[in-house]
């Protein structure tokens, strides 16, 4: 009675979330789970058949633009196997879509920083290389549960079950990036590939070495946990201006982690906060310096682009500003407001 009370409940979760794929899917996978699990009833595959076409019901009921939803997921689905053309081997890069999604869409649709589609994304951001290792690891797991005598029915029906029911979800979806989706996705299939455990009768390190290993590992783990506590920080100072907290926190940030280009870009807005107020041409340059730091690190965001030119602009650097607002043209072809600025920019100049 719990387990079934525990099902209608999860059901009903699913259900909530109004996300139409999420509730198919899990309908269907679940279905089969439950029809096999009941050894084939009849009663029950009359029961599943009903939920089915009420979910399916449920589904249609809800508000959609069908042609946008499909429409939009072909054009990052073109865009990321043009990134897998352009890179076949090792791809753009893990987490890399969204940097070159603008430069490489082939028509205007909603901006996305993933593919919605988790086999495309990974061929995309890892290329051939990762995209067979994926495959091979998920080969090699059924291979392992299936000759596990001991991983008796439902147990093994419900891990392949579930699996397999995720990765069908996110060949529509981008849940298998959320990092709490990812982490149990790893960890269930890592339960797959366990193996008899034993004592050692000596450690496999020494004591000190293995704490020093540990340490070695974590300092940069903290370190970069630290960098985005300290950006988030900043960034609400920054939304309530409060500029002197916000710009202790964004050097915190770039302190301890001075990669990613959103601490750059964060900062060159907040010098030009500060510029808009007391009109202090030393925080105009210091924005000019943070945003070319940011594009230094993505220089295929159009968006750094684009605020460059107008920082030059409010500089008076007609010349820098023209070049800048060009690269963000260059860099997202299809959009209109770039071409208009690039168009307005050339004409001032002129003058």
């Amino acid at each position: 009675v719990l387990f079934k009370l525990l099902t209608l409940i999860i059901f009903l979760g699913i259900f909530l979330t109004k996300s139409r794929t999420a509730i198919f899917v899990s309908t269907v996978f679940g279905g089969y789970y439950f029809y096999n699990y009941i050894k084939n009833s009849s009663k029950v595959l009359k029961i599943l058949m009903i939920f089915l076409i009420l979910a399916l019901f449920y589904i249609t009921s809800l508000k959609c633009n069908v042609g946008t939803y499909f429409f939009d997921r072909i054009i990052w689905w073109k865009a990321a196997w043009k990134m897998f053309l352009d890179n076949p081997f090792k791809g753009v890069g893990w987490g890399n879509f969204e940097n070159f999604y603008l430069y490489l869409r082939p028509a205007l649709s909603v901006n996305s920083i993933y593919a919605h589609n988790i086999f495309l994304q990974i061929l995309a951001e890892t290329g051939l290389f990762g995209f067979l290792s994926f495959s091979m690891l998920g080969y090699f797991y059924l291979a392992k549960i299936k000759a596990t005598k001991e991983n008796i029915f439902p147990t093994r029906e419900i891990i392949i079950v579930c699996l397999t029911g995720f990765l069908a979800f996110n060949l529509l979806d981008y849940s298998f990036y959320i990092p709490a989706h990812m982490m149990l996705f790893w960890v269930v299939l890592g339960a797959g590939f366990k193996s008899e455990s034993y004592k050692r009768e000596k450690p496999f390190l020494n004591p000190l070495i293995l704490v020093f290993l540990i340490c070695l590992i974590s300092f940069p783990i903290i370190s970069f946990f630290s960098a985005s506590i300290h950006y988030q920080r900043g960034s609400l100072n920054l939304a309530n201006n409060n500029f002197s907290g916000a710009k202790q926190e964004f050097e915190r940030a770039i302190k301890y982690d001075s990669y990613p280009s959103i601490y750059f870009s964060k900062s060159a807005q907040l010098y030009f906060k500060l510029y808009s107020q007391n009109k202090d041409g030393q925080n105009l340059n210091a924005a000019i310096f943070f945003q070319n730091q940011a594009i230094k690190r993505n220089k295929l965001n159009s968006v750094y682009w684009s605020d460059l030119s107008w920082l030059y602009w409010t500089k008076g650097d007609m010349g820098k500003s023209v070049e800048a607002i060009k690269k963000a043209v260059e860099y997202d072809k299809l959009n209109p407001h770039y071409q208009l600025t690039l168009k307005k920019f050339i004409g001032n100049s002129k003058k």
